[in-house]
């Protein structure tokens, strides 16, 4: 074994972190030892043995079934099939907590990336030594750290929290919680206690007895799972029922195991045939013998730092979260600015440039930029203007024929050489890479900008800093409160891998404190039925709001001089840079 391979581990008793020295693991202070067995690492310390632990161990000890998996692999295909939207792209660090012998991380390794880093943690070395050679087996109490803090991507609990009480199921949460990443998920597979069935046989003491039923195990439901989770700090994306067929191998090992087979033959049986999907829709969690659940722990919220958040929905390599405090949503983990700018290549704006006439799409953005420059001039008429993220300047164009000096950037450098036509005053880069002076512009403009900036409150600092007293800020950004984002939901076209943050009038003006909001108002764009189409086919993955766009796309060929003023569910807002007391 070797130094670097398992590096991440931590003492459970002290949280200090283990290095390999002399054939084993131990604190960096030395004051503390933990041995190597058969490729297993022991982490158990007397002092953390109650009887919970002792009991678990003693049942493992005797139980005959070692190397055997109570599953069908079908279960754990159907499991991975639910977790791989959750899965970063890269290689990973999952840890199969409770794993026993890695069935269920053996089962899924070849959908992993070949370099990525498995760990099985169990209470009993016994069945640890079953497991994988290739994986790293830890012997521990999953009621105690066992990793470094943010080092895991993934962690599994197979069928594991309902050996616990409530307050060490906190626990094995909480520690999971501890070790996951940022953005990490945790896959929950428990024995489903309000599965109607169930209950009946266990109304019977002769069935109780002589069937297998855990007499140990403790009363689970999925609401009360993720209650707890998300009181720990996780949050929930999706819960499942299932009903997962047993192998023959493990109930030929059970006193009535045929009556066993049967019932869990049964039930399977309705799954495949949909039939239990149908009635979970009317009776929920009664026909489903198991529920699996999917947790995330998120990053707090940009906006107000609240770590109440929910899960919305996968977006790529990213997830999408709302806070519940001030409704901000926000994407996690965030693309880089290096991944940033490979979006804002050439092709980026391919769903204007589908008009065939480079004049009309100027006219289209100048109509709707008029209406941004009218907003503008009601509070300043002259002065430097500065449109962050000027795109292919036509909006530089407009301020200079009504007055202003225009300046402009981008991260995009082809639409930076089309913005050079406009005004030499024109540069790639984000606003906080240019280093203005302070006090430079009168106005400041953020066209479809602010959700696309990494660091919200250092931009608008940063235009704060940069803007006269008493200067203007235009920004327009997608609504959240928006009809169209009602209507829409996760299709919204507005959901982009690039859209780092959805705001609402309101949590706006919690994260603008440096400045005083004027007005609000509903942003109306002037488009093509050709750009309309392109933007519903490009940006949404439903089949009929993609239909609706090749509709428009497709019709647009026969009435091309048709445009539309359409509210796209943006609102705009101007504000004033407060005065300095």
């Amino acid at each position: 074994m070797h130094e670097m391979e398992m590096e991440i581990m931590i003492s459970p008793t002290s949280r200090k972190r283990l290095c390999f020295h002399q054939g084993q693991w131990q604190t960096s202070d030395g004051e503390e030892t933990f041995p190597i067995e058969s490729s297993v690492v022991n982490l158990l310390k007397s002092e953390l043995l109650d009887q919970s632990a002792l009991g678990e161990i003693s049942s493992f000890e005797s139980i005959p079934l070692i190397g055997i998996c109570y599953f069908r692999e079908a279960i754990f295909k159907l499991a991975m099939k639910r977790l791989r939207p959750y899965l970063p792209d890269h290689s990973l660090r999952f840890a199969d907590l409770a794993g026993g012998g890695g069935h269920f991380a053996n089962a899924i390794k070849e959908e992993l990336s070949v370099d990525s880093q498995i760990y099985v943690v169990d209470i009993s070395a016994r069945f640890l030594k079953s497991a994988p050679s290739e994986f790293k087996k830890i012997c521990s109490d999953i009621r105690y750290p066992v990793f470094q803090q943010n080092s895991m991507d993934v962690a599994a609990l197979w069928v594991a929290l309902h050996h616990f009480n409530l307050s060490d199921q906190r626990a094995c949460l909480t520690e999971a919680f501890y070790a996951l990443k940022q953005g990490g998920t945790l896959l929950l597979f428990e024995p489903n206690h309000d599965f109607f069935p169930r209950k009946l046989l266990m109304s019977f003491n002769f069935l109780k007895k002589n069937v297998y039923f855990d007499e140990e195990e403790k009363h689970l439901s999925s609401k009360k799972v993720v209650a707890l989770a998300r009181e720990v700090g996780f949050s929930h994306a999706e819960t499942t029922f299932l009903n997962p067929a047993y192998s023959r191998e493990f109930t030929k090992k059970l006193k009535f195991g045929l009556l066993y087979f049967i019932l869990t033959e049964f039930f399977y049986l309705l799954d495949c045939l949909k039939i239990s999907s149908f009635l979970n829709f009317f009776l929920k969690e009664w026909w489903g013998m198991y529920f699996l659940t999917i947790l995330n722990r998120p990053a707090p919220c940009p906006s107000c730092s609240c770590h109440e958040v929910s899960f919305k929905f996968k977006k790529q390599s990213s997830s999408l979260f709302k806070c519940n405090h001030c409704s901000l949503e926000y994407l996690y983990p965030k693309p880089s600015l290096v991944e940033l700018q490979k979006l804002y290549n050439e092709n980026y704006y391919s769903p204007w440039l589908q008009d065939s006439s480079e004049g009309q799409l100027k006219l289209l953005k100048e109509a709707t930029f008029k209406r941004y420059l009218n907003q503008i001039t009601t509070y300043k008429t002259t002065g430097a203007l500065l449109d962050v993220g000027c795109a292919l300047g036509s909006f530089l164009k407009l301020a200079r024929e009504e007055g202003f000096t225009p300046y402009g950037i981008d991260l995009n450098p082809v639409a930076i050489e089309s913005a050079k036509k406009i005004t030499d005053n024109a540069w790639v880069g984000t606003l906080e890479s240019m280093s203005f002076e302070a006090n430079s512009f009168d106005v400041i403009v953020m066209s479809d900008l602010i959700e696309h900036v990494l660091d919200i409150k250092s931009t608008l600092a940063e235009a704060s800093r940069i803007l006269k007293e008493d200067g203007i800020l235009l920004i327009a950004t997608p609504n959240t409160n928006s009809l169209s984002h009602l209507l829409m939901r996760k299709h919204w076209p507005h959901y982009k891998m690039e859209h780092l943050h959805y705001f609402n009038p309101k949590n706006f003006a919690a994260v603008a404190e440096q400045f005083v909001i004027l007005k609000i108002f509903s942003v109306i764009k002037n488009i093509s039925l050709s750009y309309f189409g392109n933007l519903l086919c490009k940006y949404s993955e439903h089949f009929l709001i993609s239909a609706v766009g090749r509709f428009c796309t497709l019709f647009s060929k026969y009435i091309y001089n048709l445009k539309i003023c359409f509210p796209m569910g943006e609102m705009g807002i101007i504000l004033k840079k407060e005065k300095i007391k």
